[in-house]
């Protein structure tokens, strides 16, 4: 992602509200000790996202009048503990605000592991929902996952559900106003390049 979007660290929307904690960091794939403390996932490229303690991150353009589409990204699943068997403890949720207000959501089964246990990154597959929807703000955060439901009770949870994601792959849309005043912009160009060429052609 480029230096045009926000990322904003979020606690727990279950949570109680006196209840603070570290819910998100970035983490370096070679950062021994930041793997010690949670198990990080193979294949890391350099930095990602981690959230973690069931956190989540919002992400919103910095620009004005300008909105996005959500074009990809790595994720993989943190686990809170090492050596957990291959089984898909929680799904990614991804969480929009369209630009015209209306909220789509949906979520994806985590990676397992590799031959040596340790749980991977892969490339999620975006819907068509999702690539093809303008987007004002996107949530990004994990739950635990039964094989039938996601579990959203603060107390069930205990502050598992977590993830990582990286190469973030955002596309900026302007607003449809500031794609009239471009647009106004260019035929005005156009217009008087047109009287500049008439007016030489008729000297």
């Amino acid at each position: 992602m480029d230096q045009h979007f926000l990322l904003q660290v979020q606690s727990s929307s279950t949570a109680d509200a006196g209840e603070v904690g570290f819910v998100g960091a970035q983490i370096q794939s070679n950062n021994d000790f930041a793997c010690l403390i949670t198990a990080c996932p193979a294949d890391g490229d350099g930095a990602y996202y981690a959230g973690l303690n069931d956190g989540s991150v919002r992400i919103t353009s910095t620009l004005a009048n300008s909105w996005f589409r959500l074009q990809g990204l790595s994720f993989a699943f943190v686990a809170p503990v090492q050596g957990l068997v291959n089984f898909s403890y929680g799904r990614l949720i991804l969480s929009g605000t369209t630009s015209a207000n209306d909220k789509i959501t949906n979520s994806f089964d985590f990676p397992g592991q590799n031959a040596s246990g340790a749980f991977v990154f892969s490339d999620l597959a975006v819907d068509n929902a999702f690539s093809s929807a303008v987007l004002t703000s996107l949530t990004i955060n994990a739950c635990l996952f039964d094989g039938d439901v996601c579990q959203t009770d603060h107390q069930l949870t205990q502050n598992q559900a977590q993830f990582a994601v990286d190469n973030i792959n955002l596309a900026e849309v302007p607003e449809p106003a500031t794609i009239g005043l471009m647009l106004m912009g260019v035929a005005g160009l156009t217009a008087a390049r047109r009287r500049k060429a008439s007016n030489k052609g008729s000297n």
